[in-house]
């Protein structure tokens, strides 16, 4: 399967979730809203 580029708004499965970095994550939320989101545990 290829894996394709997250971006900002699109939704991500579960399992994506679990494989993404907490980089990766922060860009996923838009920057006015990065704030009111607190780091993946």
């Amino acid at each position: 399967m290829v894996a394709r580029k997250l971006g900002v708004g699109q939704p991500i499965t579960p399992k994506q979730f679990g494989e993404i970095t907490d980089e990766q994550l922060s860009r996923l939320v838009p920057r006015a809203y990065r704030e009111f989101f607190p780091v993946k545990v």
